[in-house]
C-alpha cells in the first residue's frame, strides 16, 4: 500500500461546507436532486457539498471502469437496523442522512462503473461460514469487532494494507482506528466517513442542566476548557447531589443519584483515563501492562467509583429495574430526564432515545484522570460495526478503488450532513454541546484488548462493578498467567 499523509480537514472547514449546503438547499434545490446532478455534471472535479479549493486540497482517488460490476456490501436487514448505521440504503426517502448515503453510493458507482448493492447478512458467523465454504458472498461487510476479532488470525479476512488501491492515510479513514488496531503492520478492518456506526457507538456523558444550576456548579464546559474536568471533580459533584429523597434510609430508584450508568462503562472509563492494558512499544511489540503503576492506580480509582453504593447505580445491580419501561436502560433515561441523576452515560446510540424527552441536558466529554493527562479519550464500543473484506474476494484492486471513491464522496457529503444535521441538531441541545462533539469524536479510542478480550480485564472490572465488591487483587492474580498466554496466542498468526 502506498502511504501518503495529508492534513485532516478542520472542524471549521466542515462547518463551512455544511453552511454552504444549507444555503444551497434553502435556495430551493432538493438534496436528492443536487446529489444526482453532481454525479453527472461535475463528479470528476468537485463532489456535492464541496468547493473547488477544498477538493484540490484533498487527494482524489482514481476512477475505475469495472463494467457494471455489482459491488456487494454485506450488512444487516434494514428492517432490523437503524438506517443511519448502514452503508447501503435502497431508496431516497427525504431523510437527509439516508439520502446522502444513497447519493454518495450513486456517485461512487458512477466514478467506478459499478453498481453498489446490499446483501443481507444475518451474522458474522454466516459470513465466516461462507468464507470457509469458499462462497463468494460479498465484497465488503459490516461486522462487530468482538465477533471478528475472535477469529481474526485465522485467515478469514484480508489485510487491507495489502490492497494497492486502498490508502489508509487518506483523511476519510479514521486515523485513530488505523493506528490503534494495527498489528505488526497488518490491519483487518476500517471505519471512517463511509460509516456512521463509530460515532453512534462512541461513549459519552450527559449532565442535567437543571441540577447543575440548582447546586451552583461551574459550567462543565469551562472545566473542560481550563483543564480541571477530572475524575475528582466529577466525583465531588456526584457526592454533593446524591440524596435519599424519600428518607427511608436506603438509596432506591426514585432517589437522586450522582451517576446512572452500566457496568461496561467502568472498563471504558479506564480507557478514557489513559489506562492501556496492552502496551505497544516503539518497535511495535506488544506486552501486558496491567501491573504498571499508573494503570493500577486508574483501575483502583475506577473500582472505588463503581463501588460507591450511595452515589452510583448501574443497570444490573437491581436498584433501578425495568419497571413499566420494559428495559432498565430506558428507565434510567426516564429518571435522568426527571432530574433524578446528575450524570448519565452510554453511547450516542443510546442518546438518540433522549430526543423523546423534554429534558434539559448537555453533552460533555468523559473526565480526565487528573490534570496531567494530556488529552481526552472516548472508547468506541465493541458493538460498533466496522468494514471488513472477506478472504474470498479475488479482485482486491476493485474493492479498494470502490471504497476509496465512497470515502472521498463521504468526506464532502455524508460526513458533514450526518455530523451537523443529525448529531448536532437532533442530539445536542445547545451550542456548547456541539463544540463538545468535536472534542469527543476527535479523541475516539479503539481498544484491541476490548475487542479481542485478551487480558480479561474487562470481565473482571465489569464483575466488580456489578457486585460492588472489590475483589480485583485476587481476580487478577488468578487470571494473569492466562492473560499472558492469551496475548502470545493472539499475536502468533500476525508474526508471520
Amino acid at each position: 500500500m502506498k502511504m501518503r499523509h495529508y492534513p485532516i480537514k478542520s472542524c471549521v472547514t466542515i462547518l463551512a461546507l455544511v453552511l454552504l449546503c444549507v444555503f444551497t438547499f434553502s435556495c430551493g434545490e432538493n438534496l436528492s436532486e443536487a446529489g444526482s446532478n453532481a454525479a453527472t455534471e461535475n463528479s470528476d472535479e468537485v463532489p456535492i457539498g464541496g468547493t473547488a479549493t477544498e477538493a484540490a486540497a484533498i487527494p482524489k482517488p482514481p476512477k475505475g471502469d469495472y463494467n457494471g460490476y455489482v459491488f456487494r456490501v454485506g450488512q444487516g436487514d434494514p428492517s432490523h437496523s437503524i438506517r443511519e448505521k448502514l452503508v447501503v440504503v435502497e431508496e431516497l426517502d427525504g431523510d437527509l442522512v439516508n439520502d446522502a448515503i444513497y447519493n454518495r453510493n450513486n456517485n461512487a458507482a458512477e466514478r467506478t462503473n459499478t453498481i453498489i448493492k446490499s446483501v443481507a447478512m444475518e451474522s458474522y458467523s454466516a459470513l465466516k461460514n461462507s468464507v470457509l465454504a469458499g462462497d463468494d458472498f460479498c465484497d465488503v461487510a459490516l461486522a462487530d469487532p468482538y465477533n471478528f476479532y475472535s477469529s481474526i488470525g485465522s485467515g478469514i479476512l484480508i489485510d487491507v494494507n495489502t490492497i494497492d488501491t486502498l490508502d489508509t492515510s487518506n483523511p476519510w479513514w479514521d486515523q485513530n482506528q488505523v493506528s490503534e488496531l494495527d498489528i505488526y503492520g497488518k490491519l483487518f478492518s476500517l471505519v471512517g466517513d463511509i460509516t456512521t456506526t463509530d460515532e453512534f457507538h462512541t461513549v459519552c456523558l450527559i449532565y442535567s442542566c437543571n441540577l447543575f444550576e440548582d447546586f451552583g456548579f461551574d459550567s462543565p464546559y469551562s472545566m473542560v476548557e481550563d483543564g480541571s474536568w477530572t475524575l475528582d471533580r466529577f466525583l465531588d459533584m456526584c457526592r454533593d447531589v446524591a440524596a435519599d429523597i424519600d428518607g427511608d434510609g436506603v438509596m432506591g430508584e426514585f432517589d437522586r443519584w450522582g451517576f446512572t450508568t452500566e457496568s461496561a462503562m467502568m472498563s471504558w472509563m479506564c480507557d478514557s483515563f489513559g489506562a492501556r492494558s496492552i502496551l505497544r512499544d516503539s518497535e511495535g511489540e506488544f506486552s501486558l501492562n496491567v501491573n504498571d503503576s499508573l494503570v493500577r492506580s486508574i483501575i483502583d480509582s475506577v473500582i472505588r467509583l463503581a463501588t460507591e453504593k450511595n452515589i452510583v447505580t448501574m443497570a444490573g445491580d437491581g436498584i433501578i429495574t425495568a419497571s413499566t419501561y420494559g428495559d432498565v436502560y430506558y428507565h434510567m433515561e426516564a429518571l435522568f430526564a426527571q432530574d433524578l441523576a446528575l450524570f448519565h452515560s452510554g453511547t450516542f446510540d443510546d442518546l438518540t432515545r433522549m430526543r423523546s424527552y423534554d429534558a434539559d441536558y448537555g453533552i460533555v466529554p468523559l473526565p480526565k484522570f487528573n490534570e496531567s493527562q494530556e488529552k481526552f479519550y472516548h472508547s468506541v464500543s465493541w458493538t460498533g460495526v466496522q468494514l471488513v473484506i472477506p478472504a474470498t474476494v479475488e479482485n482486491t484492486d476493485l474493492v479498494g478503488t470502490v471504497l476509496e471513491n465512497m470515502g472521498w464522496e463521504s468526506h464532502f457529503t455524508l460526513n458533514p450532513v450526518f455530523y451537523e444535521l443529525f448529531i448536532s441538531e437532533k442530539l445536542a441541545r445547545d451550542e456548547k454541546s456541539k463544540a463538545m462533539l468535536d472534542m469527543i469524536f476527535s479523541t475516539k479510542y479503539y481498544s484491541l484488548d476490548d475487542y479481542a478480550n485478551i487480558s480479561g480485564l474487562n470481565t473482571i472490572i465489569n464483575k466488580i462493578a456489578a457486585s460492588k465488591e472489590n475483589t480485583f487483587a485476587s481476580d487478577w492474580a488468578a487470571n494473569e498467567a492466562k492473560a499472558v498466554a492469551n496475548l502470545s496466542k493472539f499475536l502468533e498468526p500476525f508474526r508471520k
